[in-house]
């Protein structure tokens, strides 16, 4: 939806060069109404803006001006494109002004801001030069996507790297507004302050597909703050997951049993072993591990085993034991967790965040039963 100025909707643009200062003038299609709107990074007018796509997000913990980074597709070893805060598309004097890859999306993000919206924008009828930062307000994060590239992907969809871009911090600007920063979470996203690029990973299921997913990251993650109510939506996930894992064991062993490759006394046992939660759960977890994909969840286990410890429980080995075991103190006997215990118990359900989208960025129960 376009910029709406004196009424009119503006979907013309111009690049106006006047001495050392670029402009870009939008106007109606009649060219009666207009405005200027200065461009301040270094002109670099190689690429072409219909090559491009830009998507809006908000991020409370890595939204400094020098917070910009490239995205890669991890596995396909694709860069998808840049992230960076509108802030740098004014500011001079951060690390990134004459970076010259930068500028060339730099260039196409700013038509791409005056051209397209989700939401149509209206501005002031008593001011015609306007600087992008009068436009889009807040300091909205800029991801945008070279088509060249994500063409290389197949199937290629933003929205299955959504899992991804918010273990970072990163989630799509709408209607619900992002105002939770966790100390956790913050530490976490600051680590990678400095870092030349980030690495996504598409998510092993259609998240527009299933809208619990679609709810769950484009809303309940920005704004469901209380520890207890993130946990309890997290462990969700898990358990989404280990139905996934069941219907596939469950398949294939019916399988296996009409074809005789397996006698009855075994089919049993192995569909009452699948039957225990703590089972699968352990797992998914082992074949994440055993698969090296990148799996670290920082302080997760030493955590867990914290806060069994002091609620004298059996402290077991693994780590997807852990896990269980903590969600069933959690669920079962929160009455017994002092006022002291809850700030592990915080750092506990950051940790499972990570690593329910470990979960959805990797893990796929067809390939590691």
């Amino acid at each position: 939806m376009p910029i709406y100025y004196t009424g009119k909707g503006l979907s013309n643009l111009e690049l106006i060069k006047d001495g050392t200062n670029t402009f870009f003038k939008v106007s109606d299609k009649e060219g009666l109404n207009s405005i200027l709107v200065e461009y301040q990074p270094i002109l670099d007018e190689e690429y072409s803006y219909i090559n491009f796509e830009l998507i809006l997000f908000e991020n409370n913990y890595l939204n400094a001006e020098n917070d910009v980074f490239q995205i890669f597709d991890k596995l396909a070893k694709i860069r998808l494109g840049w992230i960076f805060p509108l802030s740098n598309l004014e500011g001079k004097e951060n690390d990134f002004y004459d970076n010259e890859h930068l500028n060339k999306y730099k260039y196409v993000a700013f038509q791409l801001l005056l051209l397209a919206n989700e939401e149509s924008i209206t501005l002031k009828d008593d001011l015609e030069e306007f600087n992008i930062s009068d436009i889009y307000k807040d300091n909205p994060i800029i991801l945008i996507l070279s088509k060249e590239n994500t063409s290389k992907i197949p199937d290629f969809s933003i929205k299955n790297y959504i899992p991804s871009l918010s273990k970072y911090g990163y989630y799509k600007q709408n209607e619900i507004k992002n105002l939770l920063n966790f100390s956790q979470k913050n530490t976490y996203c600051l680590g990678y302050r400095g870092k030349v690029k980030l690495n996504l990973y598409k998510s092993q299921r259609d998240i527009e597909s299933d809208r619990f997913f679609t709810e769950l990251f484009s809303k309940h993650l920005k704004s469901l703050g209380h520890h207890l109510i993130r946990f309890h939506i997290l462990y969700q996930i898990i358990e989404y997951i280990l139905t996934e894992r069941f219907d596939v064991v469950f398949n294939n062993l019916i399988q296996e049993f009409n074809d005789g490759d397996i006698v009855k006394n075994d089919f049993i046992e192995k569909i009452n072993e699948l039957g225990k939660e703590r089972s699968n759960i352990k797992k998914v977890v082992d074949c994440l591990n055993e698969n090296k994909t990148d799996f670290n969840i920082p302080n997760l286990e030493r955590d867990c085993k914290d806060l069994l410890i002091a609620h004298k429980k059996k402290i077991r080995n693994t780590l997807g034991d852990l896990i269980y075991d903590v969600r069933n103190l959690i669920v079962h006997n929160y009455r017994d967790i002092e006022d002291e215990e809850i700030e592990i118990i915080e750092n506990i359900t950051h940790e499972l965040e990570l690593l329910t989208i470990n979960i959805i960025e990797k893990y796929c129960p067809q390939q590691c039963l």
